[in-house]
Parts: structure tokens; C-alpha cells; sequence
């Protein structure tokens, strides 16, 4: 209220110097309200200044948080294609990685499967081979006896020609014993 002790001031040297108050007093009373008006408008001249001091620095504050705001929105959303990229990357390397794990399954799959076709062929051969060896051992065994029995008897012939041999060789004796005597 910087005007109001102006304003009465004012109004008692003007007062003082009116002789006749009844005719002054209605231009003072208005005088006054053209003075409380225009001291009003003053003061909320005043409030409005304060105020828009007051917005000023609360525009300024707004302005920093809004700054603030767009700076941290900034980093979250480089923070997020950050993210999204690590994702997308780890998205590559989980299929890569059940890819890998679907062929290793099929080939270990195909491993086991061939492992026991091989191990049936195996048991096959084997099979076949030991028939085919006892079949041979018969056959050897057989060959032996018979080989046996044609040297039993090659040796029996032997034995009858080696004696032949003799009685022919005295017989051969006897008659040259006998022809010499003759």
C-alpha cells in the first residue's frame, strides 16, 4: 500500500483549504474514490507483478522439470532400444540354440538307431559265423576220422604189403637157395 498515506495527505490539505466543506466534500469524497480506485489498481497492479514474478520463476521451475523429463525420457528410451536390441539378440541365439539342440537330438537319434542296426547286423554275422565254425569243426572232425581211417588203412595195406614183401623176399630166397642147390 505504498499510496495511501500520500492519499491522506492529500485529503487533509485538501480539506484544510476548502472554506466551504458541504460543496467540497461531495468532489472530495469522489476525489477520494477516484484516489481508492486508483490506489487499488495499484495495489492489484502490484499482486499481478508479484504473481507474474511468482509464475515466472514457477514457468522456469516447470521449464527445468520439463528438461529434466525430456532428458530422463531420452535415457529410458535409449535404455529401451538398449533392451530391445539385447533381446532381439538373445531371441537369435535361443533359436540358434533349440536349432542346434533339434539337429544334435536328430543326429544323436540316428547314432542310436544306426548303433543298433549295426548291432543287429553284428548279431547276425556273429550268428552266421559261429554256424559257419561249427559247421567247419564237424566237417575238420569228419575229415579227421575219415583221414584216420583211410591211414588205418593205407597203414593196414602197408603193413600187408611190407609182409608180402617179406614172404615173397624168402620166397625169392628159398627158390634162389633152391636153385643154387640144383
Amino acid at each position: 500500500m505504498p499510496f495511501q498515506n500520500t492519499h491522506l495527505s492529500y485529503a487533509v490539505w485538501f480539506f484544510t483549504r476548502t472554506n466551504d466543506h458541504n460543496i467540497h466534500f461531495k468532489g472530495f469524497a469522489l476525489r477520494m474514490k477516484s484516489f481508492e480506485c486508483v490506489e487499488q489498481y495499484y495495489r492489484i497492479l502490484y499482486r499481478v507483478c508479484e504473481c507474474t514474478e511468482e509464475l515466472k520463476q514457477e514457468l522456469r521451475h516447470v521449464k527445468s522439470e520439463r528438461d529434466q523429463m525430456s532428458e530422463d525420457l531420452i535415457n529410458a528410451e535409449n535404455a529401451f532400444a538398449d533392451v530391445k536390441k539385447r533381446n532381439e539378440k538373445l531371441k537369435l541365439i535361443i533359436n540358434e540354440h533349440k536349432t542346434n539342440t533339434e539337429t544334435l537330438k536328430r543326429f544323436s537319434e540316428e547314432s542310436v538307431r544306426y548303433t543298433e542296426e549295426q548291432k543287429q547286423k553284428y548279431s547276425v554275422l556273429k550268428q552266421h559265423a559261429q554256424e559257419k565254425l561249427n559247421e567247419a569243426n564237424s566237417e575238420i572232425e569228419r575229415l579227421r576220422r575219415v583221414h584216420r581211417s583211410e591211414i588205418e588203412g593205407v597203414q593196414a595195406q602197408l603193413r600187408y604189403a611190407q609182409l608180402r614183401v617179406q614172404s615173397l623176399e624168402q620166397e625169392i630166397k628159398s627158390v634162389k637157395q633152391e636153385l643154387e642147390q640144383k
